[in-house]
C-alpha cells in the first residue's frame, strides 16, 4: 500500500513528516498529504468491494514479533482469527472504528484483523521462505473456512485473550535477549527477557515480566536507547473456545 515506505525500508514515506505512518491516520483523506491521499485511494478501492481483511505486519526493522491477531473487536473479526489456523491462538481485541484498515473495516460491520509474523531478521535465505510458506498456509486454511477453496479448515482448540504491554529499555546500551526465551509460551511473573550492556560489558539494566503472561514479540536490533521498545508482552485475560460460530 504504501510503496514509498517499501521502497526506503522503513515503517512510512521519509519524504511525507506529516503523515508519515499510514497505520496512524488511515483512512486518510482525498484531499491531504500524500500519505494521506494513497491511504484513501486504496479505501475507496477496498471498503465496498472487501467483506474480509487482512492486514500483515511484522517486527520490521527492529524487532521479531510471533503468530498474534489484533482483531477488531465484532464478531465477524474474531470469526476471521480463528479461521487463521492451529499457530494463532494468541487473539487480543483492538478498536472498531480507528485509524487502520481492519478497525475501519470492522465499522462498516465487516471483518477486519491484524496479523503479526516475523519481521528483517527473519528475512535471510531459508528464513524469508519459512515465514511466507506459514502465511499462505494461514490464508488457504481462511479460504477453505468460508468455501472459498475445498477442503477441511483447521482450528486452535482453543483462543488466548487478552492485551498487550511494551516493555521499554530502562537505560541505554546493547541489549541481549535471554537465551532460554521461548515465544508464545506461558512464563511466570519476574522470568528474566533480556540485558542491557554498557560499553564496558557490565549489565547496566534488565527487563522482566510484568507479570504471567507470553512474549510474542523481541527486539532483534542490539543497539537501543533508553527509552526504546524491547519486548511486546501479552497479559492473558481470558481463554475461549466460541469464536467460531
Amino acid at each position: 500500500m504504501n510503496v514509498p515506505a517499501f521502497e526506503a525500508g522503513k515503517r512510512g514515506d521519509p519524504l511525507d513528516s506529516f503523515t508519515y505512518d499510514m497505520n496512524r491516520i488511515y483512512p486518510g483523506s482525498f484531499d491531504g498529504y500524500p500519505t494521506e491521499r494513497a491511504a484513501w485511494a486504496h479505501w475507496i478501492a477496498m471498503k465496498d468491494a472487501c467483506d474480509l481483511q487482512i492486514a500483515i505486519h511484522s517486527g520490521g526493522e527492529h524487532s521479531y514479533l510471533a503468530h498474534m491477531i489484533f482483531a477488531s473487536d465484532n464478531t465477524q473479526s474474531m470469526e476471521l482469527a480463528a479461521s487463521m489456523g492451529t499457530p494463532w491462538d494468541l487473539v487480543f481485541r483492538s478498536g472498531v472504528g480507528g485509524k487502520n484498515p481492519a478497525s475501519k473495516m470492522a465499522e462498516l460491520g465487516k471483518a477486519g484483523i491484524t496479523v503479526e509474523l516475523g519481521g528483517n531478521c527473519r528475512t535471510l535465505t531459508s528464513d524469508f521462505h519459512a515465514i511466507a510458506d506459514d502465511l499462505a498456509t494461514s490464508y488457504l486454511n481462511v479460504m477453505r473456512h468460508y468455501g472459498m477453496v475445498s477442503g477441511d479448515a483447521e482450528y486452535a482448540a482453543e483462543w488466548r485473550m487478552g492485551h498487550q504491554q511494551a516493555l521499554l529499555a530502562p537505560a541505554s546500551g546493547m541489549w541481549v535477549g535471554s537465551q532460554e526465551l521461548v515465544f508464545e509460551k506461558p512464563i511466570r511473573k519476574d522470568t528474566l527477557l533480556g540485558k542491557i550492556y554498557n560499553l564496558y560489558g557490565e549489565v547496566c539494566a534488565e527487563v522482566v515480566a510484568p507479570e504471567d503472561g507470553v512474549v510474542f514479540g523481541l527486539r532483534s536490533r542490539p543497539a537501543v536507547l533508553e527509552g526504546e521498545w524491547c519486548c511486546f508482552y501479552g497479559i492473558i485475560d481470558e481463554v475461549r473456545n466460541d469464536l467460531i460460530p
